[in-house]
């Protein structure tokens, strides 16, 4: 991917001056005996200390509102999709960026569909991988925290010195459960109503845990229709437990993307935000995932562009001048318009950004969910 001069801000407010109502309430948070909190003002576990790119900038930007940022290290990410539509390759992908920038990874695969090979032939390390087959939540959990706590155990003038962590499930949905294990070897056709109690205590557990030890989880799980839903309407497997844990959740929608031959080379994703933290709900962007090269950088940007990028009756232009489709994926992408595209992006998806003109209505229709 090339390298753009523009950078990721990450910031962190600096403590104001010690004032008497700051005393005041450093002393009801002393109190309270709880040692992870603090003033607002001050570093928390809350802020995002650190981003991962995911190799996509519209991606980037659908998850941060900012295509320089991406996948926050303290926050749980979902993403849902149908079969096929690509979301171990989307988050392997992803894993790759990670390790580039000095991550190890934990792959906790339930689906057997990660191997050796597929990270080899993806330029990616697999000395930098952790890999684990689990195919229960409770294993999962009992794994996960296991690690997590490892993680944290390390001594504070130690820390700097780990490395980086980033965690991995895939996938959510093929998760089975101890009690569901054992009626299907007993030949019973009971229904398993403990799975997404089970799930939700996972999310619960992990969600703080990871907060603390600045560890981001990826998260893949099905989706289906709702049956009998007024609209067209998605769920995500699994009940609430990450729908309520994770900062993000992203669906995904895919159409296949062929050579001159007629071989599936990659997906043209649809990426839209159901769930998130830093964007506005259903902001949605295009990417191109290609099973060999991974996220394409800038395909998605092209959305974003105007007034220096435009579309023409025939191919595009920028600044005036033309250019065909092929030109340009290649080097058309400086500073200047990935700026342009930055801005027009964070008007479009972050919160504040535009003064809203939506009439307020005293009738309002129920929210059948998401489509």
């Amino acid at each position: 991917m090339k390298k753009s001069k523009l950078k990721a801000k990450t910031t962190t407010a600096k403590p104001k001056s010690t004032s008497s109502t700051d005393s005041f309430l450093k002393s009801l948070i002393k109190e309270s005996g709880n040692e992870l909190a603090s003033l607002m003002s001050e570093e928390t576990l809350s802020n995002t200390t650190d981003w991962i790119d995911t190799g996509s900038l519209a991606l980037n930007g659908v998850m941060s509102a900012d295509i320089m940022k991406g996948i926050a290290n303290n926050k749980i990410v979902g993403f849902a999709g149908p079969e096929s539509t690509g979301k171990t390759f989307l988050v392997l992908s992803i894993a790759r960026m990670a390790v580039e920038k000095g991550y190890v990874v934990a792959f906790f695969d339930s689906e057997n569909s990660t191997e050796k090979e597929m990270l080899v032939k993806r330029d990616m390390d697999p000395s930098k991988f952790m890999y684990f087959p689990v195919d229960t939540v409770e294993n999962f959990r009992n794994q996960t925290i296991k690690i997590i706590n490892k993680y944290n155990s390390v001594e504070e003038s130690q820390r700097d010195k780990r490395p980086k962590l980033l965690l991995i499930l895939d996938s959510l949905g093929n998760l089975s459960t101890r009690k569901e294990i054992g009626d299907s070897e007993a030949d019973s056709e009971k229904k398993d109503m403990t799975r997404p109690g089970l799930i939700k205590s996972v999310f619960r557990v992990l969600s703080l845990k990871l907060a603390q030890a600045k560890v981001p989880m990826l998260v893949t799980n099905h989706v289906y229709d709702i049956i009998g839903a007024y609209v067209p309407t998605k769920e995500m497997a699994g009940g609430s437990g990450l729908k309520y844990a994770a900062s993000n959740i992203i669906f995904l929608t895919a159409k296949k993307a062929k050579d001159k031959d007629g071989n599936v080379t990659g997906k043209y994703l649809t990426a839209r935000s159901v769930k998130n933290r830093f964007c506005k709900e259903q902001s949605k962007v295009t990417i191109y995932l290609d099973f060999k090269k991974g996220l394409h950088p800038f395909y998605g940007l092209q959305d974003f562009g105007e007034p220096m990028l435009k579309k023409e009756a025939k191919g595009w232009s920028i600044k005036g001048q033309k250019m065909s489709e092929k030109q340009l994926w290649s080097s058309v992408w400086d500073d200047e318009l990935l700026k342009t595209c930055n801005e027009n992006l964070n008007k479009q998806f972050s919160f504040g950004a535009t003064d809203s003109d939506v009439e307020l209505s005293s009738e309002i229709e129920e929210d059948k969910g998401d489509e």
